[in-house]
């Protein structure tokens, strides 16, 4: 399918899992080594052709691509929006609160293997994200947290 495009603009969704006070993380493959990111996927045409929210339908066939069909959200929420100006890509940032169904280990390209999914504590995630976009939805996450025991040291 063909990716969306709006004002010059690649539209992509980010979606962080949120469990207790931990955060779903993938490690991608990447000449060398391995990069970390927030799961996340492009926007495509077909999305915006089937009469419900493009963003949140997006969200939820990235999420089936790429975790499995077996995953059903229960309580999510739209974070906002993110211009990631170096790659003129715009991240929209959804919370993941309840599902039903087991995360796996890895996600799936194309029906394969393709990256190893981590839970981190959200308190360790600047030794993990090292993007400007994953950490500005974090940094959302853990404002809504608030200031828990949990989150004391934060």
């Amino acid at each position: 399918m063909a990716p969306y495009y709006k004002d010059g603009y690649l539209e992509a969704v980010l979606f962080i899992f949120l469990d207790g006070n931990k955060i779903l993380i993938e490690h991608r493959p990447e000449a060398g080594g391995k990069e970390t990111f927030i799961p996340n996927g492009k926007i495509e045409d077909s999305d915006l052709s089937t009469g419900t929210d493009y963003l949140t339908r997006a969200m939820l066939r990235e999420i089936a691509e790429e975790l499995g069909s077996t995953i059903q959200l229960k309580d999510y929420e739209l974070l906002g929006a993110f211009y990631a100006e170096a790659i003129k890509t715009k991240f929209f940032g959804f919370l993941v609160k309840d599902w039903v169904g087991i995360i796996p280990t890895f996600t799936l390209e194309e029906g394969r293997k393709f990256a190893d999914l981590e839970w981190i504590e959200i308190e360790e995630y600047a030794r993990h994200l090292k993007f400007d976009t994953s950490t500005f939805f974090v940094e959302r996450v853990r404002a809504l947290l608030g200031p828990g025991p949990e989150h004391q040291n934060v």
